[in-house]
């Protein structure tokens, strides 16, 4: 065993022993006596952390999904039941982790962890409507992500085992609002299935290369005996080359900046979706500009396609293209887009 300090006292090969030192004998002595002390310590010593749980609904057990030194996935408890508002003391693994999940009863609910815990973080669970996870170090914030509902014993969990990233065309002209379920599990692997009634909602984790741009996130399908609807949570990282890529993919398509008036919406041009790709440039230039002035307000748009049977939505009438939101929040590194039919832009 290799101990990581000199022991006072003990000897090294070089010293010859005295006239009355036990030698080998007493070395061999003293390795026993500090074996059996790490052996009953345990391994070495874990983290202790704070785990916080203010969503609406108590949590059946919390637990962190690591990697060991094999790269193997090993799941680590953190906690068993915790009700609403309640917070615990959590010991934190020394192996890298990736997944914090909830075990919610009849579904989980992943939170991927951002950057490495320490011992002086913080984790705080919430509703923000949807579940968030918070983690501090101290008093400052550290880092905010998402949760995901998926459902239990999936065949292929989607945080140790996500898809393969598929290569596709334009997104507008993949994603339509005539899709089934087969069209869209060719672009992703189900995360939850969810029944009521007569009704179904799907949701599927992606990876999709557009363009040169990689886009990863969650593909929602709604069916029920009259409708269904297809809906898309994206994001990709945030650079100008990429802004300018999509937001020519909308003017190509004639999608207009939208508003919603008091009798639908309301159309208005904006130069970032001109036909003139250098007066496009410009507009994406000033939008990130703004974004990094002090005390910015978030890039928050929404967009509808500007054609006859999108505008009038007439009996009879297909109107198959997707409304867009595209929102940037000051100092992200991504661009959040979401894809859905309808003319309102999600909660």
């Amino acid at each position: 065993m290799n101990v990581p300090f000199r022991l006072s006292g003990a000897r090294t090969e070089e010293e010859p022993a005295g006239p009355h030192d036990p030698g080998c004998k007493g070395g061999v002595f003293l390795g026993t006596l500090l074996t059996l002390a790490v052996l009953l310590a345990g391994p070495p010593a874990a983290w202790a952390a704070k785990l916080a749980n203010h969503m609406d609904y108590p949590v059946e057990a919390f637990s962190l999904w690591c990697q060991d030194p094999h790269q193997q996935w090993v799941e680590r408890k953190l906690s068993g039941h915790l009700d609403m508002e309640q917070q615990v003391s959590v010991t934190l693994p020394e192996e890298p982790c990736f997944f914090l999940e909830a075990d919610m009863g009849d579904y989980l609910l992943s939170f991927p962890v951002k950057q490495e815990l320490r011992p002086e973080d913080r984790l705080d669970t919430s509703c923000m409507p949807d579940p968030t996870l918070e983690v501090f170090r101290g008093s400052e914030p550290l880092f905010i992500a998402d949760g995901e509902e998926k459902d239990r014993d999936l065949a292929r969990d989607p945080d140790r085992n996500p898809p393969e990233t598929v290569s596709i065309g334009p997104l507008l002209d993949t994603f339509r609002g005539d899709m089934d379920e087969a069209a869209c599990l060719r672009y992703g692997i189900l995360l939850r299935r969810e029944s009521y009634n007569d009704s179904q909602n799907i949701s599927l984790k992606t990876s999709l290369s557009s363009g040169g741009v990689l886009w990863q996130g969650v593909i929602s399908l709604y069916r029920d005996t009259e409708s269904s609807i297809v809906g898309l949570s994206l994001t990709a990282p945030l650079s100008e080359g990429t802004l300018h890529r999509l937001f020519g993919e909308l003017a190509a398509k004639d999608y207009k900046h939208a508003m919603l008036g008091d009798e639908g919406p309301v159309y208005a041009d904006d130069p970032i979706l001109s036909d003139d790709p250098g007066v496009r440039a410009q507009a994406v230039r000033d939008t990130l500009s703004q974004l990094a002035a002090p005390n910015a307000d978030p890039y928050d748009a929404h967009f509808e396609p500007d054609t006859p049977e999108c505008r009038e939505k007439k009996e009879g009438t297909s109107c198959l293209d997707l409304g867009v939101d595209i929102r940037i929040a000051p100092g992200s590194n991504r661009i959040e887009l979401f894809l859905q039919d309808g003319e309102e832009s999600p909660e």
